[in-house]
């Protein structure tokens, strides 16, 4: 068998094979996470509209989910090994339209409108 032909044999397992895979993660369950943000999003809006002076226009919740493992082997010895599971949020309210809101520099003035890099954990079990 030519290099060739083992990698197109091999695209085509692939392929097939994440074609048989891809329908089983569609059709699962909503993620508690998901259905939370939902519920959060809801909650929020509902509340700022009513009480707030201005009122959002947009709420956003953005969660950046990392997982990190590390192993160290030395001689085929198995020295360490540790993982690492962080989840962040970053939430996303603004005021006034589309035109012009709280995310938009206005003329020279760079410091009206600063944005927080801050990103809370939050902890929620699957």
């Amino acid at each position: 068998m030519t290099s060739q032909s083992f990698f197109a044999s091999l695209t085509a397992t692939l392929i097939l094979g994440l074609l048989g895979v891809l329908p089983a993660f569609a059709q699962g369950e909503k993620s508690i996470l998901l259905t939370t943000l939902e519920e959060e999003v809801e909650r929020a809006f509902s509340v700022l509209t009513e009480k707030g002076d201005p009122f959002p226009y947009f709420i956003g919740y953005d969660v950046t989910e990392t997982r990190e493992t590390e192993i160290v082997a030395s001689v085929g010895a198995l020295r360490e090994s540790r993982q690492e599971f962080d989840r962040k949020l970053d939430a996303d309210v603004r005021v006034g339209d589309y035109q012009l809101d709280n995310t938009r520099k206005l003329r020279g003035n760079r410091r009206a409108f600063s944005q927080f890099d801050y990103t809370p954990p939050i902890i929620i079990a699957n």
